[in-house]
């Protein structure tokens, strides 16, 4: 998943993709969500990965990993730093649905890994429309 602004703050797109073990894309989303910050984002992609997944019985259970390049937000995340104040309530509920999937792990990686994500932020931002797709129940 990935989040952008054009600006800062400027337009928020994020975007992401689920792909299983095998790399099949199982779920993949593209938004516009408002005029915000670069780690508002951020946080709001990680938030609607794993909102999607926990609102799911189909991934109850199962180990997931939330890939984010952000080496900012990625320690809020995962109880190494503190965080914004602004964002508490967002890091909570992200905190809250990770722990509901009971195996969902937020990890960082490099912006190189996720050029699908990326192009679907640009579209999110751009205002090319809201895409929601899935192909399990």
């Amino acid at each position: 998943m990935d989040g952008s602004s054009r600006g800062n703050p400027g337009a928020v797109g994020i975007g992401g993709v689920l792909r299983d073990n095998s790399g099949k894309v199982l779920r993949m989303f593209s938004e516009f969500v408002g005029i915000l910050s670069s780690n508002s984002a951020e946080l709001l992609a990680i938030h609607r990965s794993d909102s999607l997944c926990a609102n799911s019985t189909f991934f109850y259970g199962k180990d997931l990993d939330f890939v984010s390049d952000s080496k900012v937000v990625d320690p809020w995340i995962n109880s190494e730093g503190l965080g914004s104040l602004n964002h508490v309530q967002l890091i909570y509920d992200i905190w809250v649905c990770l722990n509901s999937l009971r195996n969902g792990w937020v990890i960082f990686n490099t912006r190189s890994s996720n050029s699908f994500a990326d192009q679907l932020v640009k579209k999110g931002s751009g205002h090319e429309g809201n895409v929601l797709f899935r192909d399990f129940q």
